[in-house]
């Protein structure tokens, strides 16, 4: 640790404690001179209207944009355990992707386009389709609204778990420019340009740059410098708004364009664990027999291996490393824009509204090794002879070993792609040396990665929505509306993939060596003698393991998987809210419905070595249809000025679609083919309370029990005839969630703010139907751990000193979150590594010191540290299953700079 890096931590921690121990007297102190002052009303659009948070019978929270600001919060990445019950995690290989979860619902790891989200992701109220481009900075936001539970009438499909919607700032009606520059450790160099023109005739602009960059923050010894380290990132934005209203306010035009290119080098993948023989090759559920998922050896074959570079130290474990290799390390590149053109027309009681967006975002990731390891030099398993039950197995093996067995003349290097066979057994490649004595053919050694993958990826859609909103203050309030959705998408992913064999398993087991022995002539007494059994091996299977100069050979296999996929949905959608006495009566219902339409399409031309043929092209290419009935019903009752109960039930939709990776082949028995998964279904109901005493203290508190059904299920599935395994997604599950949610905010006095939030779940899984050997279907959930990216408990709490000090104020916040552990991969039939890559629970601290009114009062200092302690937490992980072994992500470590802010 550099000491200047400690001296920074340490004052963070020092300023901490000061302002903890320092903000009651100094508040009391203010007190005398200061007005009383309240809580700030926060307004919210969840029902497509602007309204005041605590009256919204929605669990709901709302992060405004000076709090944005301070915490340096601008993007979906930077917004776990913001609120409770959220919780999210970065990408592996993109600087755009994430994954979302809310009340233990988590958008899909999977980030394939055959799969819908349960999270809806929104910007300006546009749907963000594809989890992969949902994680890029927004520029210039005015509010994150994070709405929990079921958002089918108003947002649609896909909200089975909740939405959050990004909301950007309008033009200011006032000429103003603002310039904002950060510096910060690794690297960090960042800077902001808005500019906004004020109002021209009824028409305001603002337009907007950034640019921010960082070097990695783990070492890559392989690569120069520091800025194409794991973690390091170049990104650069544009945003420009334009906003006119009518002068008697009844037309306003809305649009707003945004760009950005964000270029990452992926975060590390550390080796966590590794198989090493030890698994168990069956698991039994009531009687039923599943075939796990076997690792790969690959610390036996680590140890047969060389390090290539003493600096790169291919260490196993989740101990946190500051220094790993990887030999491939590309660059990710993102594009993405979108434009949005909103138009708002008053007629007398109503308002229509018409919103049209359309949106692209292209990936295109450089060669990347996603093993852990740097260079080694491994041997490989040569393909020899195709007439040998066990193709290469017998190079390297000393001549005496196969002469011992009575077939003179057999040296190692007659195992060659020769012709010459020995007499009378017409074996090509067996050849009869002139000296027995020859030396043996050496195995031969190669430094390749045992994963490394590159893409080109994209997607484009277009979407248009029309509301009709009532504008009255009695007491029926309504909003009509219609929805169209369409989006086109592509992706060729290649892999290099190093299969490690055990050729003592393999190729010198029993059986393969019976059926070498078998094609020499050997009479079947001495095949039993020589070759044995599995529980007792013979002399000659004995002999050759004996022998074997490399029992775990690499084998090099290319896979790719292309595709084109295609989506459609139409939606029409009401809902209506009945208070009699209006806004002061104290009952009110609410009451929504919405209809949905969806059409799936996929063409894929590849899954594997070579793209497909004939027979197998029919079956790679699907379409489906899907609909479904979404809606809610909330009563609440506001028992005081302030005090509002409600309760709600509310169903959800996830869309139906295609697994991109699902095993097909038109030679097995029964044909597979691309076959379409269903949608599914989620029942939510909810109570909670939103509560205000004496303008200075909220609560808001929520209960909720969510049933979810006929869920999206990935299962491997035995290809009988193609002698492989595959996977194919079914409706197989069925899951309960169960939980409760706090959140606060107390102004202790006209200074001193504390806020926090609680969120609390556990999750049953009732059902998760998998096939077992003899193809029956059976419920697996005793071995499936449930809750995959769901956090059993979140939590954040703040203290936040506004302090004038003459003609400036001091801004002080230090806050704390937390997030327990969490499952990643919870199948343990199909991953062998499930408990090594679960994420830590990790307390992060954070602070931020604001000293406004500089240079006037136009410009402002922040000194802000996230990760103060410096904690070390996996944040991500990926287990590699058959492959044998298993990856983690770290979060980021301590991390703290200085911004300096200037508005003209």
């Amino acid at each position: 640790m550099k000491a200047s890096n400690l001296g920074m931590r340490l004052a963070l921690l020092s300023s901490a404690g000061l302002v903890a121990l320092a903000a009651p007297a100094m508040a009391a102190e203010a007190d005398a001179a200061a007005s009383s002052q309240k809580l700030d009303d926060i307004v919210v659009t969840a029902n497509k209207r602007q309204e005041s948070l605590q009256k919204v019978p929605i669990a709901i929270t709302a992060i405004p944009a000076a709090q944005l600001q301070l915490r340096a919060l601008s993007a979906v990445t930077d917004l776990s355990a913001i609120a409770p019950n959220v919780s999210v995690v970065p990408n592996t290989t993109s600087g755009t992707a994430a994954v979302v979860t809310i009340r233990g619902i988590p958008t899909s790891a999977d980030e394939t386009q055959g799969f819908d989200q349960p999270i809806g992701v929104y910007q300006d109220g546009v749907y963000l389709a594809r989890s992969s481009a949902q994680g890029a900075a927004v520029a210039d936001i005015e509010r994150v609204e994070v709405l929990r539970g079921p958002q089918g009438t108003l947002f649609g499909r896909n909200t089975t778990g909740g939405a959050l919607n990004i909301i950007t700032r309008k033009p200011s009606a006032t000429m103003g420019l603002k310039v904002e520059g950060t510096y910060g450790n690794y690297g960090l160099a960042a800077g902001k340009v808005i500019f906004d023109t004020g109002d021209i005739d009824g028409i305001r602009f603002t337009l907007g740059y950034g640019h921010d960059q960082r070097n990695g923050v783990t070492e890559n010894p392989l690569v120069p410098g520091r800025s194409k380290d794991p973690g390091a990132h170049n990104n650069d934005s544009v945003r420009f708004a334009a906003d006119y209203v009518s002068q008697d306010g009844n037309l306003e035009i809305y649009n707003v364009f945004d760009y950005s290119k964000v270029r990452t080098t992926a975060p590390v993948m550390q080796l966590a664990a590794v198989g090493n023989g030890t698994t168990p090759l069956t698991t039994v559920i009531d009687g039923h027999t599943f075939s796990n998922v076997v690792p790969a050896n690959i610390a036996g074959f680590l140890a047969e291996s060389t390090n290539l570079n003493p600096a790169c130290p291919n260490a196993i474990g989740r101990t946190y490393q500051t220094t790993v290799c990887d030999p491939t390390q590309g660059q990710s590149v993102d594009k993405l824009l979108g434009d949005m053109l909103r138009v708002e027309l008053k007629l007398g009681g109503v308002t229509l509204r018409s919103t049209s967006a359309y949106r692209e975002w292209s990936n295109v990731i450089g060669k990347t090794d996603l093993d852990g390891l740097g260079p080694i030099s491994a041997p490989l398993f040569v393909v020899g002879n195709p007439a040998l039950p066990a193709k290469g197995a017998y190079i390297g093996i000393p001549a005496s070993v196969l002469t011992g067995v009575g077939i003179p003349g057999v040296v190692a290097n007659c195992l060659t792609t020769g012709t010459t066979g020995i007499a009378g057994v017409g074996i090509p490649g067996l050849c009869a040396a002139a000296t027995p004595a020859a030396a043996p053919i050496g195995v031969p050694n190669a430094s390749l990665p045992l994963f490394s993958a590159d893409n080109n990826r994209g997607q484009n859609q277009f979407s248009q929505e029309l509301e009709l909103v009532s504008n009255s203050t009695g007491p029926f309030k309504w909003v009509l509306g219609s929805f169209y959705f369409k989006e086109t998408g592509y992706e060729t992913n290649n892999q290099s993939i190093g299969f490690v064999l055990d050729t003592n398993a393999l190729v010198y087991s029993p059986s393969a060596v019976a059926a070498f022995l078998t094609g020499f002539g050997y009479p079947a007494a001495s095949v039993a003698a020589l070759a044995g059994t599995t529980a007792a091996p013979g002399s000659l299977t004995l002999a050759l393991r004996a022998a074997n100069p490399a029992r775990y050979r690499l084998t090099p296999v290319a896979s790719t998987l292309a595709y084109n996929a295609n989506g459609e949905s139409v939606a029409v959608y009401g809902q209506a809210s009945y208070r009699p006495g209006g806004d002061a009566g104290r009952l009110g219902i609410t009451f929504g419905l919405r209809y949905t339409w969806d059409k799936k399409g996929m063409i894929r031309t590849q899954n594997g070595a070579t793209p497909f043929t004939g027979a197998d092209i029919p079956v790679n290419v699907g379409s489906a249809s899907f609909s479904a009935p979404t809606g809610n019903l909330a009563i609440d009752y506001r028992a005081s000025d302030e005090v509002n109960l409600y309760a709600r039930v509310a169903r959800g939709y996830r869309s139906g679609g295609f697994n991109a990776r699902a095993a097909t082949s038109s030679t097995s028995t029964p044909p597979l083919a691309l076959t379409p998964f269903n949608n599914e279904i989620l029942w939510s109901y909810e109570a909670g309370a939103k509560m205000e005493f004496l303008h200075r203290f909220r609560l808001n508190v929520s209960g909720f029990y969510n049933e979810y059904t006929n869920q999206q299920v990935t299962v491997p599935v035995p290809i009988v005839g193609a002698g492989s395994f595959g996977t194919q997604t079914i409706n197989a599950g069925k899951t309960t969630y169960t939980g409760f949610e706090v959140e606060g905010l107390a102004k202790i006095t006209d200074y001193f703010t504390i806020d926090g939030n609680f969120g609390y779940i556990k999750i049953k899984l009732k059902e998760f139907n998998a096939f077992d050997d003899a193809g029956n279907t059976v419920n697996i959930a005793s071995a499936v751990r449930p809750g995959a990216y769901a956090p059993k408990y979140t939590a954040n709490i703040a203290g936040t000193l506004t302090y004038p000090i003459g003609s400036y104020k001091l801004t002080a916040r230090v806050g704390y979150n937390y997030t327990s552990s969490f499952v990643e991969f919870g199948n343990t039939i199909t991953a062998p590594f499930s408990y090594q890559s679960d994420a830590d629970a990790r307390g992060l601290v954070d602070a931020q010191f604001k000293l406004d009114g500089l240079l006037g009062g136009h410009a402002a200092v922040t000194l802000w540290g996230k990760n103060i302690t410096n904690q070390h937490y996996v944040t991500r992980s990926v287990d590699f299953g058959q492959l044998g072994w298993a990856t983690v992500i770290f979060g980021d470590p301590a991390t703290y700079g200085v911004t300096v802010t200037t508005k003209f």
